[in-house]
C-alpha cells in the first residue's frame, strides 16, 4: 500500500493525497479528506469530504465508514483555500460517486440550485438559480468567476 494516492476529477485534473498514518496528528489547517477501502491492490473510494479543519473534522464520519463500508484508510490533502478544496471535492464526488456522499442522510456541502457569483472588489453575492441552464444577473464587467456555493 502507498503512502500517496493520485485520484482523477471528472475534469481529467490528478489530485494527490497523502495516507493518514496512525500515531501521526492530523493537520489543523483545512483540505481534502477521503475514506476508502482496499480490495488487493485496488483502492475503492468510499467517502469523499472538506473540511475548515482535518484534525477536529475529517473523522467525523469515520466510524460509520468503518462499520457500514469497512473503511479501512483515510487519505488526507492539506488545500487552505476554501473555494479551491471545493471545486477539488465536487470534482471528484463527480467522477467517482463515493456511496457515502450519496446517502440522503449525509450532510452535503452545496447547495443545490445555489449559485455563488465572485465579483471583484465585492463580497461574493449568492443568486438563487435552477440547477442547469439558468442564468444568473450579475454586473457583468466585474465578474470573475462563477461557482457553486459550499
Amino acid at each position: 500500500m502507498n503512502d500517496h494516492l493520485d485520484i482523477k476529477g471528472a475534469s481529467g485534473a490528478t489530485y494527490r493525497f497523502m495516507r493518514f498514518k496512525e500515531g501521526r496528528p492530523l493537520s489543523p489547517a483545512g483540505g481534502n479528506f477521503l475514506f476508502g477501502r482496499y480490495t488487493g491492490s485496488r483502492f475503492e473510494l468510499l467517502y469523499a469530504g472538506e473540511v475548515q479543519n482535518l484534525l477536529k473534522d475529517a473523522r467525523s464520519k469515520w466510524q460509520e465508514a468503518v462499520e457500514r463500508y469497512q473503511a479501512s484508510t483515510l487519505f488526507t490533502r492539506l488545500n487552505i483555500s476554501e473555494r479551491v478544496r471545493q471545486v477539488e471535492h465536487d470534482d471528484i464526488v463527480k467522477a467517482h460517486e463515493p456511496p457515502m456522499n450519496e446517502d440522503p442522510e449525509a450532510p452535503a456541502h452545496t447547495a443545490a440550485n445555489l449559485t455563488t457569483l465572485v465579483v471583484a472588489d465585492a463580497p461574493r453575492v449568492p443568486l438563487l438559480a435552477r440547477r442547469e441552464g439558468a442564468e444568473a444577473t450579475a454586473p457583468r464587467p466585474e465578474l470573475v468567476s462563477v461557482r457553486r456555493a459550499g
